[in-house]
């Protein structure tokens, strides 16, 4: 018996990622899952009494995925930039500057608000960086699916032990009232103590963590940068007995046993051609953020290589302090407009299945296909309508089809 609650979506065109785009395309919906993705003739006949909204000019997508996100840093929105002389560090110790000007009724706010820019987005599933549980709390209450990665900073080696411990204590306190995955997450090579890395790597599990992000970082593990080490000592958190390790951030990483399948490495702008074998060995998740790498100088990452090496690619806003929003759709168009020679399936399916595959979300975010989420995004087919990407270079906003999926 057909339940009173499916209802068909019909648009120019479905995208449903595992598979070609359908023209004249329909998904099917019940109690927040779909139940079919195909033509729009095969759609009404398989359920002939369900109530059908038609969307003329709109391309249907799987919800997006936003694989790594600072909703708590949302209160740095248009408060941070970099002169021409100044460098990632110098940003790093704007960012540490502004964290204690500011109250954490201002910085729910601005988490409240950039929820609401994610929501508008099509954003259906969320990685947040955060270091505070409201975050938490707002996600949920959004009704949006999140991974919480708990992130770690501690330079000074006699605090790693605390700093886990601490880390660990949190998420089982969280777990008892959060429906979502918590994980612990090192921030960065340049903030935190090997034995604090260790600790987290030998959990062998999810993690997310900004890597080979800038010159500065490569630089400070090659040889040091004095830059990063009067940071730490204005905060008390310098190591004196700390020596470089004298290899590039990827074969710092790995050497320590961060770099596997289900660790998510973010930015990835500064990889030397030498560490690619040790990138198709691991096998991470490569999370890119390219407005923010360009916002901050960082460059670009080598996004050809890493398809030509098979690698998981996901998109990411990262924070507004170093991106003007939190779409992942205006991230795909900029990944776009900056590769153009890239498929532009590859480029949508970075923004949903690399991402829910990265998250450990792929049985429920990533495609249109039964089974899978209703969280669905919507959007302006574009000028030209015979093309079902022609959304990557439209400027008009995602919306979200209001299915939830909890």
């Amino acid at each position: 018996m057909q339940s009173s609650n499916l209802k068909i979506l019909s648009a120019d065109w479905v995208i449903p990622v595992k598979g070609d785009p359908i023209p004249g395309g329909a998904v099917a919906i019940e109690s927040g899952r779909i139940r079919f993705a195909g033509p729009s003739q095969e759609a009404a006949a398989l359920f002939p009494g369900a109530r059908t909204t038609r969307l003329p000019g709109k391309t249907v997508l799987p919800g997006l995925v936003n694989a790594h996100c600072h909703l708590d840093n949302c209160f740095l929105a248009d408060k941070l930039s970099l002169s021409p002389e100044e460098t990632f560090f110098d940003w790093i110790a704007k960012v540490i500057s502004e964290q204690a000007r500011h109250s954490l009724e201002t910085k729910k706010q601005a988490a409240l608000h950039g929820i609401s820019q994610l929501i508008k987005s099509g954003t259906a599933a969320v990685g947040d960086i955060t270091h505070d549980p409201f975050t938490v709390l707002a996600l949920e209450e959004a009704g949006l699916e999140a991974v919480f990665f708990h992130e770690a900073i501690g330079f000074l080696s006699e605090e790693a032990e605390r700093i886990h411990e601490e880390k660990l204590e949190a998420i089982t306190a969280l777990k008892k009232t959060s429906k979502s995955e918590h994980f612990i997450s090192p921030h960065s090579p340049y903030s935190v103590s090997r034995d604090l890395l260790e600790k987290i790597a030998s959990r062998r599990s999810r993690v997310s963590f900004h890597l080979a992000e800038s010159r500065d970082e490569v630089e400070f593990l090659k040889e040091g940068r004095p830059k990063m080490e009067a940071i730490l000592k204005s905060m008390g958190k310098w190591d004196p007995h700390w020596k470089p390790p004298g290899i590039s951030p990827v074969r710092y990483f790995n050497e320590i046993g961060l770099l596997h399948p289900k660790a998510v490495a973010v930015h990835m702008a500064w990889v030397e051609e030498r560490d690619y074998p040790v990138l198709e060995q691991a096998k991470p998740n490569i999370c890119l953020c390219i407005r923010s790498n360009e916002r901050l100088r960082n460059g670009l990452p080598p996004v050809h290589d890493y398809l030509g090496m098979g690698m998981n690619l996901c998109l990411g806003t990262d924070g507004l302090g170093s991106n003007d929003d939190l779409s992942i759709l205006n991230e795909m168009r900029y990944v776009k407009k900056r590769f153009p020679d890239l498929k532009d399936e590859a480029i949508v399916r970075m923004g949903t299945m690399g991402g829910a595959a990265a998250l450990g979300l792929e049985e429920k975010f990533g495609a249109l296909e039964p089974g899978k989420s209703s969280r669905l995004a919507v959007v302006d087919s574009g000028e030209n309508a015979g093309d079902p990407y022609s959304f990557l270079v439209n400027k008009t906003p995602c919306l979200f089809h209001p299915g939830r999926s909890r």
